[in-house]
């Protein structure tokens, strides 16, 4: 498999090749916070931090501007941050199982097709405001 495929388990393994890593998984980590060594990944298209005991998403992450998938759910996130709009290649966002209340507007995500919201306690009014933003995007709660 060609290091720019290979699925990356872990920042000891990717942060040698850091310009070739396009896919990490750091799923089941028991992660109560980011690594700041996933901003140094560049090339980054597949970030997986699911299953994890995340409660914020730092400034860095919105760095990534090659990111397209963001798997994190099964979190304990309360918000997300505005500066998800910097992510603009995102086109798969995986929110399901957190603790979020609302959302920021994310009507610059003009290439999200996959939004999944499904297990948070979300009002209907902000799930509404959420697809009339995304017309584009398949929401899933």
């Amino acid at each position: 498999m060609a290091a720019e495929e290979r699925t990356y388990k872990s920042l000891e393994d990717a942060l040698p090749d850091a310009g070739k890593v396009r896919r990490l998984n750091l799923s089941k980590r028991t992660l109560s916070s980011v690594p700041a060594e996933i901003g140094k990944l560049p090339n980054l298209y597949h970030l997986n931090l699911s299953h994890n005991q995340l409660r914020e998403l730092p400034p860095f992450l919105f760095t990534l501007k090659k990111l397209e998938e963001a798997l994190l759910q099964n979190n304990h996130l309360t918000r997300l941050p505005a500066d998800i709009n910097q992510l603009t290649h995102l086109r798969e966002l995986y929110l399901a199982d957190n603790r979020l209340q609302s959302l920021p507007d994310m009507s610059q995500l003009q290439n999200l097709e996959i939004l999944i919201l499904r297990g948070n306690p979300l009002p209907q009014a902000e799930i509404d405001r959420v697809k009339a933003m995304l017309p584009h995007a398949v929401v899933s709660v």
